[in-house]
């Protein structure tokens, strides 16, 4: 009998639901606004999309450089005297290359309409020299293959048997 009375309960509280859901209620009617007179003009449009394009080089060569200096880093572990200071150098000159273009893309970020002609420019000449001196860099790397010549590049001897 308890259990019968808990169903009960159950689906008429269920079939309550269902009726007052179905428009027993209040209606509300949605509030239409109007367009808002301070939203920003169409050129900030342009705008965000110049800093966002030039945001991305500038990201895309700062990742270049991301890797360069982990290769050169690891190359620095295994490295001794000469050839150890040289990928040294090398790994300071990538850093100043990382440090030009953050200060880049913080300008980049915060450029405004007046100033965004100015700071684009500049923006597109240093991606484009970081590129040129990450290349140069790059090519400074000793190199991890062997010479002609080294002690590396023989081949160790095998004994050879005879019978």
């Amino acid at each position: 009998m308890r259990t019968f009375i808990l169903a009960a309960a159950a689906v008429l509280a269920f079939c309550a639901t269902d009726v007052r859901a179905q428009g027993g209620g209040t209606t509300t009617t949605p509030v239409q606004t109007k367009p808002s007179t301070t939203q920003k003009p169409a050129p900030t449009d342009k705008l965000a999309e110049q800093k966002k394009s030039m945001s991305a080089e500038l990201k895309n060569t700062m990742a270049s450089a991301d890797n360069l200096l982990g290769s050169a880093n690891k190359m620095a572990e295994g490295a001794e005297g000469e050839r150890r200071d040289l990928i040294l150098k090398v790994a300071e000159g990538i850093k100043v290359v990382k440090k030009d273009l953050n200060t880049q893309l913080g300008l980049v970020n915060g450029a405004t309409e007046k100033t965004a002609p100015a700071v684009m420019s500049k923006a597109k000449e240093v991606n484009a020299t970081s590129i040129r001196t990450l290349e140069r860099l790059k090519g400074e790397l000793p190199s991890t293959k062997p010479t002609v010549g080294s002690t590396t590049d023989t081949k160790p001897e095998t004994p050879v048997e005879t019978k």
